[in-house]
């Protein structure tokens, strides 16, 4: 006599949708390089740094979100733990902001 597999729970979601993650994380990366290789190929900055520097570190939170959010599942987990794994991150930004404005 065969054993049946065993039948696991149905999940509440869907699987995450990891190429679209994975195309806006390449977007925000190339968004970020940009100016650099404008300045280091082409002499100038199509940006000026006070304005790029708080820009910067709003797509690295941003990309930190959802690296967080999806490959590490954290959006489907209790939503306190996510805000609990997620809050050094707007502290961080706040201090870069900080420092930057002096």
């Amino acid at each position: 006599m065969m054993a049946k597999p065993p039948k696991h729970p149905e999940h509440g979601h869907r699987h995450p949708p990891y190429m679209m993650i994975f195309l806006w994380l390449t977007l925000l990366t190339a968004i970020e390089v940009f100016p650099v290789m404008t300045e280091i190929y082409f002499g100038w900055v199509p940006i000026p740094h006070h304005i790029w520097v708080p820009v910067l570190l709003i797509i690295a939170l941003a990309k930190a979100t959802l690296v967080a959010l999806y490959y590490m599942h954290l959006r489907y987990d209790k939503s306190w733990l996510a805000i609990l794994f997620l809050s050094p991150f707007f502290f961080a930004m706040l201090f870069g902001i900080v420092i930057v404005a002096r």
